[in-house]
């Protein structure tokens, strides 16, 4: 495997939980799998899996004194894991301890093409997709199988998709694993209370305003509670939104329970421009309000729609004030304006 190109990293000489043996026994357990490398020629392996995906802060600490630039855990504990393949988290260089990167999908009986779709779609805004494949086939574990045929259809599809594709160790080659945060579970904390799967999708626009109206919606993390209230923000590059600054639009603290089709109430969305959000939301049970991870929404360049039909309004009791509106023309209204009738215009939806 290593002469054809894989790399051979270190998964421990007896495969137990590391959270329930001795900083001396993880340590000699390691070295042994470093010392074999080095008999079959192999270099040292200079990243890690945690056996069975369980890990812990003694561990974490075991692997940075033996200079581990990468390990990789589960699914767990941000999403549920049943043992016969599942989906996880992204992979956030930005925030995730590089000693406990998540695996957005491993395979199995129960992790699927759709799966692999969904865990390639996470790999944007700076993130990075982890499959995990235990065998091809995996004879002695069956629950986290994966057939020949479902394999190359696996690999074709991130070959289709011009996935770059890598291995572990090459992630130095994008990520500096000097760039930590001080608590290694803190990322993970955060994760477990806020929002996911955030998507933004264009709303029709029938009257040619250049609004750029988007819906917003996410998923509620597992275990939170009921939302009963949500913040937004929109910000027109990631630096002011990672500051916490919505300059297009910061909805404030709003009591509801909506996480579908919340529409954007901010400033008109440049054409062509990509711009960044993020929410958090309270519930029944827990007000902590923790930001989601930031995502993009990329605004169609597209060209005006054609005007809808004339309707043609009337003025009773003089003749309207025209003065400069946000967009285009407005009406002035004061003590002697005239009464204005217009047909309705559904695609301006009014309430009533």
């Amino acid at each position: 495997l290593h002469d054809l190109g894989f790399e051979i990293g270190n998964h421990t000489q007896h495969h137990e939980n590391v959270a329930r043996v001795t900083h001396e026994q993880l340590t000699a357990s390691l070295k042994h799998i470093d010392q074999r490398c080095i008999e079959h020629g192999i270099p040292q392996p200079t990243t890690f899996c945690y056996p069975g995906f369980q890990h812990s802060l003694g561990a974490v600490r075991t692997l940075e004194g033996l200079q581990f630039q990468f390990a990789r855990r589960g699914v767990g504990p941000e999403f549920p894991d049943g043992g016969e393949g599942g989906r996880g988290p992204a992979y956030d260089p930005q925030s995730d301890h590089p000693l406990l990167i998540p695996t957005t999908g491993y395979a199995g009986p129960k992790w699927d093409f759709d799966d692999l779709k969904w865990a390639v779609a996470q790999a944007r805004d700076g993130r990075i997709c982890v499959l995990n494949f235990h065998g091809v086939p995996a004879v002695e574990h069956p629950w986290v199988s994966t057939s020949q045929g479902d394999f190359d259809r696996y690999m074709q599809y991130l070959k289709d998709e011009k996935c770059t594709v890598i291995a572990m160790r090459d992630l130095a080659n994008y990520v500096d694993p000097a760039q930590r945060p001080q608590d290694p579970y803190a990322p993970i904390y955060r994760r477990l209370e806020a929002p996911r799967d955030l998507v933004a999708n264009p709303v029709a626009n029938p009257l040619g305003l250049n609004l750029n109206e988007h819906s917003l919606g996410w998923q509620l993390p597992p275990a939170v509670g009921k939302q009963t209230a949500f913040h937004v923000l929109v910000a027109s590059d990631r630096q002011k939104l990672d500051a916490n600054v919505g300059d297009l639009w910061d909805s404030g603290w709003r009591h509801s329970t909506q996480n579908a089709d919340v529409l954007y109430r901010g400033t008109a969305m440049p054409a062509g421009a990509e711009v960044w959000w993020k929410v958090r939301i309270r519930t029944d049970i827990s007000a902590s309000g923790v930001f989601s991870e930031a995502s993009s929404i990329k605004v169609a360049a597209l060209p005006r729609p054609p005007a809808p039909p004339k309707r043609n309004a009337s003025a009773e009791g003089g003749e309207p004030n025209y003065i400069e509106g946000k967009i285009g023309k407005a009406i002035e209204f004061g003590p002697q304006a005239p009464i204005i009738r217009i047909p309705a215009y559904p695609e301006l939806r009014p309430l009533d």
